[in-house]
């Protein structure tokens, strides 16, 4: 497992199920939308997902003693593991300025997410007070047929202090969740203002030279969530 730098701080009020804010007005119809059989007629499909459609969201909780009581996460599909975690996530979707899919020379892919101001100072504080622990990482998404995806992505261990504000970890995830979740925590920073419309660059090499910018500068998936700050 690929070795990332995730932060830490005081928990911000609000940040406890942050997404459940706007859940309601973007997740909850979706799941709710009707599906009719493919046998009836007049039958309709509904229509793939835009890029600039799309939300995500991320809640990194750090690792903690387990005392039999508290939440835990179960992560990595292949070969799950239990992370006791704290309840409040110490870092979510407000603190991201940019999210990437960053290809490697073998072929395969990280997902890099570069923080705010607020993230990169409580990304340095975690790295410091939690190194030789373990991060568990929620991501959730809209899909391509309207649906949610969501689950626990990674956990990667805490190795050494992270400085720059920019974390890279592997996913459990295939690249067409890795690709929507991306443009979802796109979409949102732009939104929060943490990003300028047609900065975002959501794939690159390891090298850093970018590839590809499938994601709308001029997403409207944003006007769907609440204006909200961190006090």
């Amino acid at each position: 497992m690929i070795a990332i730098a995730l932060r830490t701080m005081g928990v911000a009020p609000g940040t406890i199920n942050l997404f459940l804010v706007c859940a309601g007005l973007l997740f909850a119809p979706a799941l709710a939308l009707p599906v009719a059989a493919a046998d009836t007629p007049g039958a309709t499909t509904a229509k793939p997902k835009k890029a600039s459609s799309r939300l995500g969201a991320i809640k990194l909780h750090i690792e903690t003693t387990d005392d039999g009581n508290g939440p835990k996460a179960e992560v990595i599909r292949s070969r799950p593991q239990i992370v006791p975690i704290q309840k409040v996530p110490f870092f979510d979707e407000r603190d991201v300025a940019m999210a990437e899919i960053v290809e490697t020379p073998d072929g395969g892919f990280v997902v890099q997410i570069d923080s705010t101001e607020h993230g990169r100072n409580a990304l340095e504080m975690t790295t410091v007070s939690a190194n030789g622990r373990r991060i568990a990482i929620y991501g959730q998404w809209t899909t391509d047929d309207e649906a949610t995806g969501s689950r626990w992505v990674a956990a990667p261990l805490i190795r050494t202090p992270v400085r720059n504000g920019s974390l890279r970890f592997s996913v459990d995830c295939d690249r067409d969740e890795a690709r929507m979740w991306v443009d979802g925590l796109n979409n949102v920073a732009i939104k929060l203002k943490n990003q300028a419309k047609g900065k975002q660059s959501s794939t690159k090499n390891q090298q850093g030279s970018p590839k590809k910018n499938p994601v709308n500068s001029t997403s409207t998936a944003g006007d769907l969530i609440n204006k909200y700050s961190r006090p």
